[in-house]
C-alpha cells in the first residue's frame, strides 16, 4: 500500500491467504464435538475476532518481539529477527491488531464471525466480521448444507445466515477490487484453478501419502 506505484511494474497483486484441507465435514471428534479441517480454520478466525482476554494482542506482541517459545533447529525463536517493518514503524501490538481488523477483516471493532450462505452460488459461504457489511473471506466447498449443520451444532457461536443478494465471491476473487482476503476450502479448487494473488497457503492434512495431490 505504501509503495504501490514503485511495485506496479512487478505485477504484484493484492495478497490472498489460502487454506486447503482434505476434509470439509466431520471426520474426527475433539472434546466430544465433531471437527473438520475447514471448521478448524473457521474456529481460529472466530477466536481471533473475539480476542477474549486480549490473547490476540499478547500473541502479536510475542511474535513481533521474537519471544514465542517456538524454537527452531538452531535453538533460536522461530520469529527472531522477523517483521522488521513492524518493529521499525513503532507500532505496538494493539495498533497492529486493530490494523489487522480494519485491513483484513473490514471490521475495526472486531466482533462475532458471521457466515453467509450465498444463495444461487453453489458451494460459496461468505465470511464477515461483526457489523461489517463486506465479506473478508470465502469458504468454497462442495457440500455447504452439511457443513452449515456442522457449524450450527458447534458451540463456538458462529452466526449462520442466508444471503440472497450477493453475487459470486469466487468468480471475482482475482479482481483488484475484490475484498476477499482469505480463501478456505478442501479439494474443490485444487484442480484447474489459478490465481496470482495467492501469497500464503496453509495445508491441513494435504499430501500425507504419495501421489499427485501434494504436487497440485
Amino acid at each position: 500500500e505504501e509503495k504501490a506505484d514503485k511495485l506496479r511494474p512487478y505485477n504484484l497483486d493484492k495478497p490472498l491467504w489460502v487454506f486447503a484441507g482434505s476434509s470439509v465435514n466431520a471426520v474426527y471428534t475433539k472434546n466430544r464435538q465433531r471437527r473438520s479441517d475447514v471448521l478448524t480454520v473457521t474456529h481460529f478466525l472466530h477466536h481471533l475476532l473475539e480476542n477474549k482476554n486480549g490473547w490476540a494482542i499478547e500473541t502479536i506482541h510475542r511474535i513481533v518481539e521474537g519471544k514465542t517459545g517456538l524454537i527452531d533447529a538452531n535453538g533460536e525463536d522461530a520469529f527472531a529477527g522477523r517483521f522488521e517493518y513492524l518493529r521499525g514503524s513503532r507500532h505496538n501490538a494493539e495498533a497492529v491488531f486493530h490494523d489487522i481488523l480494519e485491513s483484513i477483516f473490514h471490521a475495526p471493532s472486531g466482533g462475532q464471525l458471521h457466515m453467509g450462505d450465498i444463495r444461487g452460488m453453489t458451494g460459496e459461504l461468505g465470511l464477515r466480521a461483526g457489523s461489517s457489511e463486506d465479506y473478508f473471506g470465502l469458504i468454497y466447498i462442495g457440500d455447504t448444507s452439511t457443513f452449515k449443520k456442522l457449524v450450527e451444532a458447534d458451540s463456538a457461536g458462529i452466526n449462520v445466515e442466508d444471503d440472497v443478494i450477493s453475487d459470486s465471491l469466487f468468480e471475482g476473487i482475482n479482481s483488484p477490487a475484490s475484498k476477499i482476503n482469505i480463501l478456505i476450502g478442501a479439494k474443490k479448487f485444487m484442480e484447474g484453478w489459478n490465481s496470482w494473488r495467492v501469497s500464503n497457503m496453509g495445508l491441513l492434512n494435504i499430501g500425507r501419502t504419495e501421489g499427485s495431490e501434494i504436487i497440485q
